[in-house]
């Protein structure tokens, strides 16, 4: 299959930074690429599980999703792939902040108050608050 595969199909891609809360004060970073689709395309959607050799599908009424949340696989499949295929426009610019706090948590850095600071700052500037 292209590599490029997903490009030019009708649906929505992101890359998004959640936080988890844990016992007390502490706060962890989770990294998760995320396509959706109309059911329509579920065979597409589910050859990204073959293509990629991670992620999972997670199926709504009429969306298939295909997730990544794994921090290795996102560090040394999905980052590295869009290093060799690059977005263009917003996503682009998503996907760089994404890069940022990958580094951040490959680093160790998010496990100091500063380091997390710096990534709720990424966090805060993606998707939306992208001008």
């Amino acid at each position: 299959m292209n590599p490029c595969f997903c490009y030019g199909q009708k649906g929505e891609g992101s890359f998004w930074i959640g936080i988890i809360k844990k016992s007390g004060t502490k706060v962890i970073p989770n990294l998760v690429f995320q396509i959706t689709q109309h059911n329509r395309d579920t065979n597409l959607i589910k050859s990204f599980i073959e293509y990629f050799g991670c992620g999972r599908i997670k199926e709504e009424k009429l969306i298939i999703n295909f997730i990544v949340s794994k921090f290795s696989d996102i560090e040394n499949i999905i980052v590295p792939f869009f290093k060799q295929y690059p977005l263009q426009g917003n996503k682009a610019l998503n996907l760089a902040d994404f890069c940022k706090a990958v580094e951040r948590i490959k680093t160790k850095s998010h496990l100091t108050n500063a380091g997390m600071e710096e990534i709720l700052k990424i966090k805060s500037g993606m998707n939306r608050g992208i001008k």
